[in-house]
């Protein structure tokens, strides 16, 4: 697809856009590693579709240039904190007229930090009684409810935790252990939410984009009826 953009006034159609083709390709990677019985890392690719969503739905709900501009001010600040750290090692990410044409950029946006699980309980605000089978964000099918039972709790396998490693020890004694790779995936694992939480933001493109048709989209989830 192909937008003209001339500013934050215009940005909306085609971030909304890349937004879900990034979920796209991100779902597929989840459905892949699968395959290979890598579910840890069909998990850890999860919570990246999950953010990648609630950006779009948080974006969605008030797609105006002033929350565009802080979406991307939260960019602008961590590129430049990137680049003063390259810079004390001596090699710097940026020219200074760059950083400076970055830093005006910063000066003249609104924002604070975006904090992930504040912008999913904005989306759930303004999307629970607009999505099928979505509910306020004090219940499990809403994007507070996903960050709880996909993000947070496949944190602990996406970072280098104790409890994450049991995935790969065995014990073979009460004190001798046996460290192997990943084998057959245990359990449902992140599959079922992770397409529940694409689910939701094709919903949201339907609404806020007008593609694809939510009915399709029914039409296509209602297959699956023992999805979580």
């Amino acid at each position: 697809m192909e937008f003209d953009v001339t500013g934050d006034a215009q940005a909306w159609p085609a971030v909304g856009v890349a937004l879900l083709s990034r979920s796209t390709t991100t779902l597929r990677k989840v459905f892949e590693a699968r395959g290979g019985g890598q579910t840890l890392d069909s998990a850890t690719l999860g919570r990246s579709l999950y953010e990648h969503v609630v950006h779009l739905a948080w974006l969605a709900a008030d797609p105006s240039p002033a929350r565009l501009g802080e979406w991307r001010k939260a960019d602008l600040v961590d590129r430049l904190k990137a680049d003063a750290e390259a810079r004390a090692l001596g090699e710097p990410l940026m020219d200074d007229l760059a950083r400076a044409q970055m830093q005006a950029q910063v000066d003249a946006l609104a924002g604070n930090k975006l904090v992930l699980v504040n912008l999913a309980i904005a989306a759930d605000k303004h999307w629970a009684d607009k999505l099928p089978a979505m509910g306020p964000h004090t219940q499990t099918h809403s994007f507070k409810g996903l960050y709880t039972f996909l993000y947070r709790y496949y944190s602990k396998t996406a970072h280098p935790t104790f409890m994450g490693l049991n995935h790969v020890v065995e014990d073979i004694t009460a004190v001798r252990k046996r460290v192997i790779l990943e084998g057959t995936p245990e359990g449902r694992g992140p599959f079922g939410l992770s397409t529940v939480v694409y689910a939701f933001g094709l919903y949201v493109a339907s609404h806020s984009l007008g593609w694809p048709d939510a009915d399709d989209v029914s039409a296509a989830f209602d297959r699956y009826p023992a999805l979580p």
